[in-house]
């Protein structure tokens, strides 16, 4: 796929709200959990064990977190054998994720959404929520593996392009860079968060672009030869 030129990057820029974004103490946008996302668990599955996932299900809405994960993480093995049970369950780890998240900040989330997303990996919702906590504490578990497939499973979501043009940009891969944030534009939308982050990222492959033209102008006079075999010294 070819690579965006500067001016591409600059309407990127262009097309996102004056406002200036707000940083955290890395340099990072700030992308508040507005877009951490409840699941609807409304319809219980009719299970022999349907009562526990009612009284679950109640005190998570009730904001019993404590009892609700002490519960869920005591199921007995039948719980989880039906394919149905066992992603209701992880419907109820994630929306305890947000409910945890509230009170004790991502940190605390982050197991839940991992267990969420053991039970159910197909969910979108639930691999974003992931991701949004992996992005928050700097979690090695935010690979270009899972950020690729979240890009597949969620297409029409612009984080997990944003995500990738951030790290392609710490490894200096300029050009990958530059192609998610292209593709992340579009998808934007008018979310301030997203705005904030499209517009940090951009800024940093901007600046990674210019440092590296630099360089590139400053050496543009200097060549080296590279052959195959021994150098001959006596050569001049």
């Amino acid at each position: 796929l070819p690579t965006p030129a500067p001016s591409q990057l600059n309407d990127i820029v262009e097309t996102s709200p004056e406002a200036p974004p707000e940083l955290l103490r890395d340099g990072r946008a700030d992308l508040e959990h507005k877009q951490i996302r409840l699941i609807d668990p409304s319809v219980v599955p009719e299970t022999t064990h349907h009562e526990l996932w009612e009284t679950v299900r109640d005190e998570i809405e009730r904001g019993n977190v404590k009892s609700a994960e002490a519960t869920l993480t005591n199921l007995p093995a039948t719980a989880l054998t039906e394919t149905k049970t066992r992603l209701y369950t992880a419907v109820l780890w994630n929306n305890l994720g947000i409910q945890l998240e509230k009170a004790g900040g991502t940190a605390a989330s982050m197991h839940a959404f991992k267990k969420a997303s053991s039970l159910d990996a197909t969910s979108p919702t639930i691999q974003l929520n992931l991701a949004h906590a992996y992005w928050e504490l700097r979690d090695p578990g935010m690979t270009q593996n899972f950020l690729e497939q979240l890009v597949a499973m969620a297409p029409n979501e612009p984080f997990p392009h944003l995500a990738l043009a951030e790290l392609f940009q710490e490894r200096n891969e300029l050009g990958e860079a530059a192609r998610h944030l292209e593709q992340a534009s579009p998808r934007s939308g008018k979310d301030p968060a997203v705005q904030s982050y499209l517009r940090t990222v951009t800024a940093k492959v901007r600046g990674a672009e210019k440092s590296e033209e630099r360089l590139t102008s400053r050496n543009s006079t200097h060549f080296t030869v590279k052959f195959n075999g021994e150098a001959d010294q006596t050569t001049r």
